[in-house]
Protein backbone atom coordinates (compact mmCIF):
# COMPACT_ATOMS: atom_id res chain seq x y z
CA UNK A 1 0.00 0.00 0.00
CA UNK A 2 3.10 2.18 0.32
CA UNK A 3 4.36 1.60 -2.47
CA UNK A 4 1.35 2.33 -4.47
CA UNK A 5 1.20 5.67 -2.74
CA UNK A 6 4.50 6.78 -3.09
CA UNK A 7 4.32 5.85 -6.71
CA UNK A 8 0.88 8.11 -7.01
CA UNK A 9 2.92 10.63 -5.11
CA UNK A 10 5.30 10.41 -7.36
CA UNK A 11 3.50 10.83 -10.57
CA UNK A 12 1.53 14.00 -8.72
CA UNK A 13 4.70 15.58 -8.30
CA UNK A 14 5.76 14.81 -11.78
CA UNK A 15 2.69 16.39 -13.36
CA UNK A 16 2.63 19.72 -11.15
CA UNK A 17 6.31 19.97 -12.80
CA UNK A 18 5.06 19.19 -16.15
CA UNK A 19 2.82 21.57 -15.81
CA UNK A 20 4.80 23.77 -13.92
CA UNK A 21 7.46 23.57 -17.38
CA UNK A 22 5.13 23.42 -20.32
CA UNK A 23 2.08 24.95 -19.37
CA UNK A 24 2.26 27.89 -16.81
CA UNK A 25 5.20 29.28 -18.96
CA UNK A 26 3.13 29.76 -21.83
CA UNK A 27 0.00 31.60 -20.05
CA UNK A 28 -0.64 34.62 -20.67
CA UNK A 29 -0.49 38.58 -18.18
CA UNK A 30 1.20 37.78 -14.91
CA UNK A 31 -0.17 34.08 -14.67
CA UNK A 32 3.52 33.04 -16.34
CA UNK A 33 5.08 34.26 -12.39
CA UNK A 34 2.75 31.00 -11.42
CA UNK A 35 5.08 28.86 -9.15
CA UNK A 36 2.95 26.02 -8.65
CA UNK A 37 5.61 23.86 -7.75
CA UNK A 38 6.62 25.78 -4.98
CA UNK A 39 2.99 26.06 -3.47
CA UNK A 40 2.18 22.04 -3.66
CA UNK A 41 5.03 21.51 -1.21
CA UNK A 42 4.62 24.31 0.56
CA UNK A 43 1.21 22.70 1.40
CA UNK A 44 2.95 19.46 2.11
CA UNK A 45 5.43 20.81 4.11
CA UNK A 46 2.31 22.19 6.27
CA UNK A 47 0.50 19.07 6.44
CA UNK A 48 3.19 16.45 6.68
CA UNK A 49 6.34 18.15 7.77
CA UNK A 50 9.81 18.19 6.11
CA UNK A 51 10.26 14.61 6.94
CA UNK A 52 7.61 13.54 4.70
CA UNK A 53 7.82 16.90 2.25
CA UNK A 54 12.28 16.22 1.75
CA UNK A 55 12.15 13.39 -0.56
CA UNK A 56 9.41 15.04 -2.75
CA UNK A 57 11.41 18.40 -2.37
CA UNK A 58 14.10 16.21 -4.05
CA UNK A 59 12.18 14.63 -6.54
CA UNK A 60 10.86 18.38 -7.91
CA UNK A 61 14.24 19.67 -7.95
CA UNK A 62 15.85 17.12 -10.09
CA UNK A 63 12.99 17.11 -12.78
CA UNK A 64 13.13 20.69 -12.38
CA UNK A 65 16.87 20.78 -12.94
CA UNK A 66 16.81 18.15 -15.92
CA UNK A 67 14.06 20.34 -17.92
CA UNK A 68 15.66 23.74 -16.98
CA UNK A 69 18.45 25.13 -18.83
CA UNK A 70 20.42 26.70 -15.84
CA UNK A 71 23.11 25.01 -14.02
CA UNK A 72 22.16 21.35 -12.92
CA UNK A 73 21.31 21.17 -9.47
CA UNK A 74 21.00 24.78 -8.86
CA UNK A 75 17.08 23.87 -8.20
CA UNK A 76 17.36 21.31 -6.56
CA UNK A 77 19.88 22.94 -4.14
CA UNK A 78 17.57 26.24 -4.28
CA UNK A 79 14.49 24.20 -2.89
CA UNK A 80 16.57 22.12 -0.47
CA UNK A 81 17.62 25.70 0.99
CA UNK A 82 14.52 27.15 0.58
CA UNK A 83 12.15 24.35 2.53
CA UNK A 84 14.73 24.20 5.79
CA UNK A 85 14.54 27.48 6.11
CA UNK A 86 10.55 27.47 5.47
CA UNK A 87 10.39 24.74 7.64
CA UNK A 88 12.59 26.94 10.78
CA UNK A 89 9.68 29.75 10.24
CA UNK A 90 7.32 26.96 10.45
CA UNK A 91 8.14 25.34 13.85
CA UNK A 92 9.81 28.35 15.21
CA UNK A 93 7.49 31.30 14.65
CA UNK A 94 4.28 30.38 12.68
CA UNK A 95 1.48 28.11 13.79
CA UNK A 96 0.25 25.01 11.83
CA UNK A 97 -2.40 24.76 9.57
CA UNK A 98 -3.54 27.96 8.89
CA UNK A 99 -4.79 30.24 5.98
CA UNK A 100 -2.16 33.02 7.33
CA UNK A 101 0.54 30.18 7.98
CA UNK A 102 0.03 28.98 4.13
CA UNK A 103 0.60 32.55 2.89
CA UNK A 104 3.43 33.46 4.81
CA UNK A 105 5.63 30.41 3.88
CA UNK A 106 4.55 31.05 0.14
CA UNK A 107 5.50 34.74 0.43
CA UNK A 108 8.89 33.56 1.89
CA UNK A 109 9.55 30.12 0.12
CA UNK A 110 9.20 32.74 -3.21
CA UNK A 111 11.43 35.34 -1.76
CA UNK A 112 13.71 32.66 -0.64
CA UNK A 113 13.88 30.66 -3.54
CA UNK A 114 14.73 34.03 -5.91
CA UNK A 115 17.52 35.46 -3.28
CA UNK A 116 19.35 31.93 -2.94
CA UNK A 117 19.68 31.26 -6.63
CA UNK A 118 20.65 35.03 -7.27
CA UNK A 119 23.62 34.42 -4.05
CA UNK A 120 24.07 31.04 -6.48
CA UNK A 121 24.69 33.11 -9.70
CA UNK A 122 26.64 35.18 -7.78
CA UNK A 123 29.04 32.24 -6.47
CA UNK A 124 29.17 30.77 -10.10
CA UNK A 125 29.08 33.07 -13.19
CA UNK A 126 29.98 36.54 -10.49
CA UNK A 127 26.57 38.58 -11.97
CA UNK A 128 23.54 37.86 -9.62
CA UNK A 129 23.03 40.55 -6.80
CA UNK A 130 23.45 43.09 -9.48
CA UNK A 131 19.60 42.45 -10.07
CA UNK A 132 18.77 43.94 -6.90
CA UNK A 133 19.20 47.69 -8.08
CA UNK A 134 17.22 46.84 -11.08
CA UNK A 135 13.65 48.03 -10.98
CA UNK A 136 12.06 45.03 -12.97
CA UNK A 137 13.26 42.53 -10.77
CA UNK A 138 11.45 44.05 -7.95
CA UNK A 139 8.26 44.69 -10.28
CA UNK A 140 8.57 41.18 -11.16
CA UNK A 141 9.02 39.87 -7.79
CA UNK A 142 5.59 42.23 -6.57
CA UNK A 143 3.88 39.98 -9.79
CA UNK A 144 5.02 37.17 -8.34
CA UNK A 145 3.93 37.56 -4.98
CA UNK A 146 0.24 38.49 -6.23
CA UNK A 147 -0.04 35.80 -8.51
CA UNK A 148 0.87 33.31 -6.10
CA UNK A 149 -0.74 34.42 -3.24
CA UNK A 150 -3.80 34.62 -5.17
CA UNK A 151 -3.62 30.97 -6.21
CA UNK A 152 -2.50 30.33 -2.10
CA UNK A 153 -5.79 32.02 -0.78
CA UNK A 154 -8.28 30.29 -3.26
CA UNK A 155 -6.05 26.68 -3.17
CA UNK A 156 -6.37 26.89 0.65
CA UNK A 157 -10.14 27.02 0.73
CA UNK A 158 -10.63 24.52 -1.86
CA UNK A 159 -8.15 22.27 0.32
CA UNK A 160 -9.67 23.24 3.60
CA UNK A 161 -13.01 22.71 2.41
CA UNK A 162 -11.27 18.39 1.67
CA UNK A 163 -8.75 18.41 4.62
CA UNK A 164 -9.75 18.84 8.44
CA UNK A 165 -6.31 19.52 9.20
CA UNK A 166 -6.54 23.06 7.94
CA UNK A 167 -8.05 26.17 9.92
CA UNK A 168 -8.42 29.60 8.29
CA UNK A 169 -6.69 31.14 11.51
CA UNK A 170 -3.74 31.24 13.99
CA UNK A 171 -3.77 28.66 15.92
CA UNK A 172 -2.09 27.47 19.09
CA UNK A 173 2.34 26.72 18.42
CA UNK A 174 3.25 22.76 16.97
CA UNK A 175 4.82 20.93 20.08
Amino acid sequence: MKIIKAVLLGLFFLVVVIIQLSFIKQLPFGLVYLELALLVLVFFLIIYGLKLTLPWIVVVGLVLDVFNFSSFGLNLICLILTFVLLNLFLINILTANSLYTYIVLVSLGIIFSILIKLFIFQLIFNSGLDNLINFNFWLSLLKSLIVNLSLTIVSFYILSSLNYKLKPAFLARRK
